[in-house]
This record gives structure tokens, C-alpha cells and sequence, in this order.
């Protein structure tokens, strides 16, 4: 029996093969779906027309097997065509990927083998030929308008397919590493195009082996140039990649030609609010024997650290940075296409500034929960610790314990 779930019906495959469509079991057109009579299944393969045809089914499968059915002759044409056509494609992405890891141009000005001017990829073929009999004999048979994968299009299609493939494999990577450290870099182009090449740096340990891997992803067309348009457009393609942005431990960046000022402040008033962040959350994590009290008093210590950030020292970090992208910034030859220069005004400035400092409120009221809620339970449970039983009386001590006891029954 064989079960249909687009039509939720099942049917008998030996006597939709063979036998002759007059129930709704061996019609594929009409389909058994009278749930509430079951029994009829077992009558039908109970009859003799099912028994037949089973058998004439087993027989026909035995054939097929053995090599003994009427189209054995087309069948093995069909496999030898099949591994012909397997060895040839294989040789071609073997002589694809000896370009690629010697970084030779695969095409010339020709498409036919042999040629002086078929360029690295052909002639490469025509080599391999010497030693192929099945190679050889396809590139003498090459006539044109007739398959034979050696054109460009052949190429592009398997570099692609290479290319995802390798893609993959390093994203699988960086999330079993979990921890990584982005880089992105804008080129500006003659084409009017600026492209970003995303660059992912992170740890990979293999045998017991620790290597620092960096990583090229690809190259992202770029169509904004402040701040706030890069950023999101980074954030876009990491979350293609199905990469965690949390995970993300590091921010590089390279062209200050292409990273204006707003978005390299953007990354120094970042980093330091992660770097921060990230230094509480390993002693919170490692410190195994910390208590609440200590836990409280680390994050009431961060908390005063961003608040100091937000009312101090945004600013010092942004004439920082805005030193940096000079530094950055080479002499290079305008382009006639080059729309103006990368002068910041006072109102991006400010509005920059204004996000940042919103940035810091909502941590910093997220963290005052925080600080608030583990306070609280170390002011409650205070007395329990062990200088507070040395040094407090007893009658002190039941006291604070009555006091405990009435106030989480009352929660």
C-alpha cells in the first residue's frame, strides 16, 4: 500500500502498475479515502487479482535488477552516458579549482581547446587530455551548437557553486567558534559602485590546535556612506549569514576614505560600552564563588562607568575618533564623479551625539533594574553572612529573620 499525502489517500502500487483501474485503490484518479471502512484494505490484498499482480510486480523488480528486462540494452547506455558525462565534469572542476588555488585566470580570447589563445583553462584540459582516452575523445568530437561545459557560463556556474560551498563551510565554522571579530572595508570603484569585503577573524581549534583564522565572506554593495546606513547594512548581512550579533566580540574597519566620521564614532563609543559590558559578564560568569552582594556592587560599578561615558566622555572618545579618521584618510586623487568631500557638520555631530546618549539611558535603566533586584535580595539576606552572625547579637539576628519571614510572605 502507498500512502498520498497531497490527496490524503492511499493506494495499491503493484495493481496501479498492472492491474486494471476498477476500484478506487488502483485508480489514481479516484484515491481511497473511506477511513471508516478499513477493513476493505485487507479484502483487497486478500484477493486473488492483488496476488497476481504482486507477483508480477516481484518478478519485474527481479528483472530489473538482474539486467534481464526487455530495456537492459538502453539502460546500460544510460549508465555508461551517466559515468561519462560524471568523469568529464569532474576533470573540469579539478581544472577549476587548480586555477583558483594558483590564482590563474581561467578564460583567454578562444573557446576552442588547444588553442594558443583558449587561455589557462582549456589549455589545462588539452594537458589532462594527453592522459584522459574519455577527455580526448570528447574534446575531438567538440563541434559547435553541441554540449560539451566547456564555456564560460560552465565556469561561472561552478565557481558559484564553489563559492557557496566554501561560504558555508566558513560560516559553520564561525558559529562552532561562536566568538568572532568583524571587518569591513570600503572600496570605492571607477563603476560608481562602492563594495564593503566582509572579513570575519576567529578562533578555530583543530587536534588540539589553536588557530586564528581570518576569513573572507564576499563583498557587499554599499549604497550609504554615514554612519547609521553602514551600520544597519552590516547588521543586514550578518543576519543573512545567520550569525548572532551578540557573539560579536570585535569591530575593525579599514578606508577612511569610505567610513565617514559618524561611523567610526560609532564604533569607538560601541566598543568601549561592549568592552565594558564584556568585563562584567567574564567576572560574573567565572568567578563561581561570588555572592550577591559582590554581583550587585560589580554592576553598580558598570552602571557608574557608562553613566560617566554618557555624561563625560562621549565627547573626548568623539575627538578621538574624528583624529583617527584623519589619520586614516590618504591623499588620493579625486575622482570626477566624487560627489563632495566628507565633512561632517555640527547638526550629524549632534544627532549622533543625542542617539549615543539613548543608547546609554535604556542600558542604563536595564542595569538599575538589575542592580535594584540583586540589592535588595543582598540587603534581605545580609545578616546571614558570616561577619554579620560573628559580630550581631542573637536577639538582633531573630529579629532581621522575623523580619525576612514576614516580608517574603507578604510577596
Amino acid at each position: 500500500m502507498m500512502y498520498s499525502e497531497p490527496n490524503e489517500a492511499i493506494f495499491c502500487f503493484c495493481c496501479i502498475l498492472f492491474g486494471i483501474k476498477s476500484s478506487a485503490l488502483t485508480d489514481p484518479k479516484q484515491s481511497y479515502t473511506n477511513w471508516k471502512k478499513m477493513e476493505r484494505l485487507k479484502e483487497h490484498e486478500n484477493s486473488s487479482d492483488h496476488v497476481k499482480y504482486f507477483l508480477k510486480w516481484k518478478i519485474f523488480e527481479k528483472k530489473l535488477k538482474n539486467g534481464e528486462a526487455i530495456d537492459d540494452c538502453l539502460q546500460n547506455q544510460i549508465k555508461s552516458e551517466e559515468a561519462k558525462w560524471r568523469h568529464i565534469l569532474k576533470v573540469i572542476l579539478n581544472a577549476i579549482l587548480y586555477c583558483a588555488n594558483n590564482n590563474l585566470g581561467l578564460r583567454g580570447h578562444s573557446d576552442v581547446p588547444g588553442s594558443p589563445s583558449a587561455g589557462h583553462f582549456l589549455n589545462l584540459l588539452s594537458l589532462i587530455s594527453k592522459y584522459d582516452p574519455l577527455l580526448k575523445e570528447h574534446i575531438e568530437s567538440h563541434k559547435k551548437g553541441y554540449i560539451n561545459y566547456f564555456s564560460h557560463q560552465i565556469q561561472d556556474e561552478f565557481i558559484a557553486l564553489l563559492s557557496k560551498k566554501v561560504r558555508n563551510e566558513i560560516i559553520h565554522q564561525i558559529k562552532f567558534a561562536k566568538y568572532y571579530t568583524i571587518m569591513f572595508d570600503c572600496t570605492p570603484y571607477v563603476s560608481r559602485t562602492e563594495q564593503m569585503n566582509q572579513v570575519i577573524r576567529y578562533v578555530r581549534v583543530t587536534d588540539g590546535k589553536v588557530f586564528v583564522e581570518e576569513s573572507v565572506l564576499g563583498f557587499i554593495e554599499s549604497h550609504e556612506k554615514t554612519g547609521n546606513g553602514l551600520t544597519t547594512e552590516i547588521l543586514h548581512q550578518i543576519s543573512l549569514d545567520g550569525l548572532d550579533i551578540q557573539n560579536c566580540r570585535g569591530q575593525a574597519y579599514d578606508n577612511g576614505q569610505g567610513m565617514d566620521h559618524e561611523f567610526i564614532c560609532l564604533l569607538t563609543v560601541c566598543n568601549f560600552i561592549l568592552s565594558s559590558i564584556d568585563c562584567a559578564n567574564v567576572f560574573l560568569q567565572k568567578k563561581k564563588t561570588i555572592t550577591v552582594c559582590q554581583a550587585a556592587k560589580m554592576i553598580d560599578g558598570l552602571i557608574k562607568e557608562i553613566t560617566d561615558l554618557r555624561n563625560n566622555r562621549i565627547n573626548i572618545l568623539f575627538q578621538d575618533a574624528e583624529q583617527l579618521s584623519k589619520k586614516r584618510k590618504k591623499r588620493v586623487k579625486r575622482m570626477d564623479f566624487d560627489e563632495s568631500a566628507d565633512e561632517w557638520d555640527v547638526s550629524a555631530k549632534n544627532n549622533c551625539i543625542i542617539n549615543l546618549k539613548n543608547i546609554c539611558d535604556v542600558l542604563l535603566l536595564h542595569l538599575s533594574w538589575r542592580f535594584k533586584t540583586l540589592n535588595d535580595v543582598s540587603l534581605d539576606f545580609s545578616f546571614l553572612t558570616g561577619s554579620e552572625l560573628f559580630e550581631k547579637e542573637t536577639d538582633i539576628l531573630v529579629k532581621a529573620a522575623a523580619d525576612l519571614a514576614l516580608q517574603y510572605n507578604k510577596t
